[in-house]
């Protein structure tokens, strides 16, 4: 990024708007909704933002953030959340984050997803590979379903993500050997 304000002073923002709980919340939330705490949909935003940016000063909120984002996905059952878009988290973007600094991987939600993506590997076709239909795949609703999965669950953009967290969790000194076993 080097010094370029424009590109350096929206991450700075970015990060001084986070709240005290690791995540954001919108302003029209707060003025409309009178929501008090942070919304998992705009933290899991934010934290795409700050990861991709690549610079690893941002990683003291990415950490805080991914606090956050597991603390919401603890409070869920556990079988609910085998979809890939879930109450405000694009999950599969989320482990591939998770994975990738080795953070949440002792969780019992985190374990639980990464083990069902893996179980998704179909070995005749040599990639992984989604069979449910789209509507189960989301919790946004039959029209939610259609253009919130978009290259989410073709088996290419699957295989391509997947393996990369995959790995990720090799790589990783913090994956469990639970885990560890299904790779």
């Amino acid at each position: 990024m080097g010094s370029d304000p424009r590109l350096t002073k929206p991450f700075d923002l970015l990060v001084a708007w986070q709240r005290k709980d690791g995540g954001w919340v919108l302003q029209k939330h707060l003025e409309e909704r009178f929501k008090t705490r942070s919304c998992p949909s705009s933290s899991h935003g934010a934290a795409v933002a700050l990861y991709q940016s690549g610079h690893r000063e941002y990683e003291p909120a990415l950490r805080k953030v991914f606090s956050f984002l597991i603390g919401h996905l603890t409070l869920k059952d556990p079988q609910e959340m085998c979809r890939f878009i879930f109450r405000g988290h694009n999950l599969l973007q989320e482990m591939l984050m998770f994975s990738d600094l080795g953070i949440g991987l002792d969780t019992q939600p985190v374990q639980k997803y990464l083990e069902w993506l893996l179980s998704l590997y179909n070995p005749q076709r040599g990639c992984f590979h989604y069979s449910g239909s789209m509507q189960d795949a989301t919790d946004l609703g039959p029209g939610g379903a259609k253009y919130g999965l978009f290259q989410l669950i073709d088996d290419e953009w699957l295989t391509y993500r997947i393996t990369r967290i995959a790995a990720n969790l090799m790589r990783s000194s913090s994956t469990p050997e639970r885990l560890r076993g299904s790779i």
